[in-house]
């Protein structure tokens, strides 16, 4: 290597007049004066940093030694933003909590991830059922960008996706990234980063602990640590969990665990013999639990058929995903959904795939009672009855959690209303929203309600709507919560004070704190009428909501007695107001209660019969209460 003249070369080292016009004198010598290496493949770039590198070779073999502690505040960051979103979830739950990398993880994987939907509450009284929107969730998606439109689908059993033996899963993993081969000899300068082979550097999950029976708590645990929780009654297991608890996690973790677990469990299979699936599942749910609080399940698969097992159409149908393996280990879940149902069935269509078995129900029961978080349980449209929601009564007897409770779109009638007011009307009640709409309850049912209503002081919001109470079992619910609604001393009646008919401990009365009575479309009538306007002159303070739409409110029932003055019988003995139609009755009788009413804020009356002018004047004493 020598110092050559600038005239031995072209370009800016070569002095050409045009290239150096505009530089400073001292720009313009240290242009012309270059030491040229005798190698003419000599890169002229700058040296890259030695803490570049260093950040290459961390990035390029995290997945071998996953590490982030040692790593500067100011480089983390940019490590985080660079390591591969296909990491087992193994290395990456326990060891990053950053909410930088899980929102790109979670994006890649998925669509429509919104943090604003994963803290929805349940909303009582939409109107919104589980038909339709209310099945529908989010799904994978299959590529994102450039990266992703090489990702192939997981191989059973390959390392990048622990579970993999499950059927039917696509989460959009692929291969990790191949090393580059610029720093392939620099790996080596990492080995003394590496994890202890006996204690993983705290990031290997312990044994499953599997026992196949499902009556009794899991013990679960995650990794980094293992306090001890105090134990639900009823169980004498001590269980472990990590020490981080899903309300600190961030949500963009959570949304990704969310969803990843709704697909696992959405598109598991039980089967009657082999636990080698069941144990894997049990595996995700326990690494996913210290983050999960909330869980949508819109599906779930129904047990397959031994081989060679023949169907027959007289069989039962078959029972589903113990339920229990689910609450046993997601020990933080506050919010959990269920739909015993299949999506996107096709031809193989069969009435034996939808609904809850008597099995399912009674593993959702053992359940329920030594749940430790759970405050919201929804279970729509799974073809609930009389038997199911009696189980499902008695074991929230038992509960200590549970706040909302959504049977909406099921078959549940008189004798499965009368196992509800009976939770109701039970001293630990905690029960502040019911949703039983959509069912076949009629009068003796909401006679339960009633009375259970007398002795609860839990319950603010009760959704009846479209069931079959008829005029008569109306009448019989506003009188029985006539009783209650205007006293202010409560007095907790004692835990034996009702039986099953709900006969005794009628006297107990307690202080009602019902906010929202929905009661639309139930065949209601005059006789309803006149008790709900006793209801509405007794004037309770926390009755503010009232939907009383899609009735006929002015129709009659035969068997009112209504002799009074301004009736009248007419040819078909059926009594009638004299010289005016029922609907204006009705219409009065409604706005004379309202006008002696301050505290009712919302009254739906729509497509109830009632005449026009009626309905503006209750309007408006309704706008003139929510301006107060």
């Amino acid at each position: 290597m020598a110092e050559q003249p600038a005239s031995m070369f072209n370009g800016p080292a070569g002095g050409d007049n045009d290239t150096l016009a505009g530089l400073s004198a001292k720009e313009r010598r240290m242009a012309q004066r270059r030491c040229i290496a005798e190698d003419k493949e000599w890169n002229l770039a700058l040296v890259e940093k030695l803490s570049e590198l260093c950040l290459r070779v961390v990035v390029a073999n995290f997945e071998k030694s996953p590490k982030l502690n040692g790593i500067p505040s100011k480089h983390r960051e940019r490590v985080l933003s660079s390591i591969s979103i296909n990491l087992p979830l193994t290395i990456a739950a326990p060891l990053i909590p950053d909410e930088s990398y899980w929102k790109r993880r979670a994006a890649a994987h998925f669509k429509n991830c919104d943090p604003s939907l994963s803290n929805n509450t349940l909303a009582v009284g939409n109107g919104v059922g589980g038909f339709g929107g209310g099945l529908m969730g989010v799904t994978p998606l299959v590529s994102l960008d450039k990266a992703a439109l090489t990702m192939k689908t997981p191989k059973l059993g390959s390392p990048e996706y622990s579970v993999g033996s499950l059927e039917d899963i696509w989460m959009g993993f692929g291969n990790p990234p191949a090393t580059e081969t610029a720093i392939a000899s620099a790996a080596d300068a990492v080995d003394a980063m590496k994890p202890d082979s006996a204690s993983g550097g705290g990031l290997d999950v312990p044994g499953l602990g599997f026992a196949v029976s499902s009556n009794s708590r899991r013990a679960s645990t995650v990794g980094m640590g293992t306090p001890e929780k105090p134990t639900s009654k009823g169980s004498d297991k001590s269980s472990k969990y990590t020490p981080m608890p899903a309300s600190t996690s961030g949500k963009w973790k959570s949304i990704f665990f969310e969803h990843h677990i709704q697909n696992l469990v959405e598109s598991f299979c039980p089967k009657k013999i082999g636990l080698e699936q069941l144990q894997e599942l049990q595996k995700e749910l326990r690494l996913a639990a210290p983050f999960l609080t909330r869980l949508d399940l819109r599906q779930l698969k129904p047990t397959e058929p031994m081989e060679g097992e023949v169907v027959k159409a007289t069989d039962p149908p078959p029972d589903h995903l113990d339920i229990g393996l689910v609450l046993g280990e997601l020990v933080y879940l506050k919010y959990m959904k269920l739909y015993y149902g299949v999506r996107d069935c096709g031809m193989n269509f069969s009435w034996k795939l939808f609904g809850m078995t008597l099995t399912d129900c009674g593993f959702l029961a053992t359940a329920l009672k030594c749940t430790m978080n759970l405050e919201t349980l929804v279970i729509q449209a799974s073809n609930i009855d009389n038997d199911r929601a009696r189980l499902i009564s008695s074991a929230l007897l038992e509960n200590k959690t549970v706040q909302k409770l959504d049977l909406s779109h099921n078959k549940i009638g008189c004798a499965g209303a009368r196992g509800v007011a009976k939770v109701l009307a039970s001293s630990n009640c905690l029960l502040t929203h019911l949703d039983i709409s959509n069912n076949h309850i009629k009068q003796g049912g909401a006679h339960s309600l009633g009375k259970a209503l007398q002795v609860n002081s839990s319950l603010i919001h009760l959704n009846l709507r479209m069931n079959r109470l008829g005029d008569d079992g109306g009448a019989d619910f506003c009188a029985c919560l006539t009783k209650v609604v205007s006293l202010s001393t409560a007095i907790k009646p004692p835990a034996t004070g009702m039986d099953g008919n709900l006969s005794k401990g009628a006297a107990h009365h307690v202080a009602s704190v019902l906010c929202s009575l929905d009661m639309a479309s139930n065949g209601l009538g005059m006789d309803t009428v006149q008790a709900l306007c006793v209801l509405l002159k007794k004037g309770g303070r926390n009755l503010r909501y009232l939907d009383f739409s899609c009735n006929k409110l002015g129709e009659v029932n035969p068997k009112t007695n209504m002799n009074g003055p301004g009736f009248k019988m007419n040819g078909a003995g059926r009594t009638q107001p004299a010289g005016k139609n029922d609907n204006e009755v009705a219409g009065k009788l409604l706005f004379e209660a309202v006008s002696q009413n301050k505290y009712i804020t919302h009254f739906d009356l729509r497509v109830t019969d009632l005449s026009m002018e009626h309905l503006i004047a209750i309007k408006g004493i309704i706008a003139e209460n929510s301006q107060q």
